[in-house]
């Protein structure tokens, strides 16, 4: 099994996660989870009826690909616990692997795939958390030419090379936007990131010997939950009026 490991690939950081199985460099089986950002009760039996049809015994996984975000605050920190879980129960191998990336790979069922891509989540208040990609040279992937950051939408519409198509969840929320800046939307069904690619992204890493400490993998978010903004804004306010009080007594 050494040139064909056992592979667990896990995508919940969108609407609509999945999994897949490889045998190595092939996807062998994939599932939707349920149309939920709540995936906790989903992604272990979806896990074990895949094993069970593919006849993997329990403990027989070796490796974990899990995409890591930027993506929701309950999906991804829920998939990633399952994947470190899961690793921990298998003494599998983990690789984190990057959400926008696994967006961008959609792009590649167009033809031809746009020269360049921008993958973007919308983070409110007129906020993104976008990434930009260009088309690596053989058409195989895109590479990345401004690492994902949390910026406001015109600043990034008024820095982009063109032409330029958009992908991601953000889409739908800033379409006019996207649109009026002479972009080129990818369809709904390309937006969000599949386990199949997941994998795809994952094994690449694999063979490069990119795995990740399981306690070292953090999920990355494109914006905390609304309660928790809520709090920090309280909290910095808070320390404004009492910075103030004390430049004035």
């Amino acid at each position: 099994m050494a040139d064909r490991p056992r592979i667990v690939a896990i995508e919940t950081t969108a609407r609509r996660g999945s999994i897949a199985l490889g045998a190595g460099e092939q996807v062998i089986a994939s599932q939707p989870l349920a149309f939920s950002r709540d995936y906790a009760a989903d992604l272990l039996p979806t896990v074990d009826v895949l094993c069970r049809q593919a006849q993997w015994p329990a403990g027989s996984i070796e490796q974990v690909y899990v995409s890591i975000g930027p993506g929701s605050f309950t999906g991804t920190r829920i998939g990633v616990t399952f994947a470190k879980c899961l690793a921990l129960a298998t003494g599998a191998k983990v690789v984190a692997v990057s959400t926008f990336e696994a967006i961008s790979l959609n792009a590649l069922d167009l033809s031809p795939p746009p020269a360049n891509l921008v993958v973007l989540m919308d983070a409110r208040g007129g906020q993104v958390f976008a990434e930009v990609f260009r088309l690596a040279q053989g058409g195989s992937g895109y590479e990345t030419v401004c690492a994902g950051d949390l910026v406001y939408l015109s600043d990034l519409l008024a820095n982009l090379p063109h032409p330029v198509a958009f992908a991601g969840e953000g889409v739908a929320v800033h379409k006019q936007a996207l649109l009026d800046a002479g972009g080129m939307l990818l369809p709904e069904e390309l937006a969000v990131a599949k386990a199949a690619n997941v994998h795809r992204i994952g094994w690449r890493m694999a063979q490069q010997g990119r795995f990740s400490e399981v306690d070292a993998i953090i999920p990355v978010y494109y914006r905390l939950p609304t309660p928790v903004e809520k709090l920090q804004a309280k909290e910095k306010d808070a320390k404004e009026k009492d910075a103030g009080a004390r430049g004035t007594g």
